[in-house]
């Protein structure tokens, strides 16, 4: 196995189809990478997640702890949704201060989407 450091090719999959991803993974690439930005379209980002999640799980008995390991624990939720409710208390600001941070729309953006993966945007 190549270490990263060593790796001399990378090659950046679409995380939207397990077609490319296995033909990615069984391809002659040192790396590769499962692209969930630049090669995803925004409405289908949720759904090449969860592909990629289920892509990367060998056994079944990885699902319990991928699943424990991302999703949100209460606190996270919390904090998005006091995010929410500080932003939508002041609509026409661009940052606002919270707890000793500087907080912009996209920490709002990112709140927002991690309450509505949680069903509750």
């Amino acid at each position: 196995m190549t270490s990263i450091s060593g790796a001399r090719s990378w090659l950046f999959a679409p995380g939207d189809s397990e077609r490319k991803m296995e033909k990615a993974a069984a391809g002659p690439a040192d790396v590769v990478l499962l692209d969930l930005e630049d090669a995803v379209a925004e409405d289908v980002k949720p759904r090449a997640r969860a592909m990629i999640s289920a892509f990367l799980a060998i056994h079944p008995a990885q699902v319990d702890v991928i699943n424990a390991a991302f999703t949100p624990t209460g606190e996270e939720l919390a904090e998005a949704q006091e995010i929410v409710d500080l932003f939508a208390a002041h609509p026409g600001a661009g940052t606002i201060g919270h707890k000793g941070a500087m907080l912009d729309r996209p920490h709002l953006a990112r709140a927002q989407a991690l309450l509505a993966s949680r069903g509750r945007a």
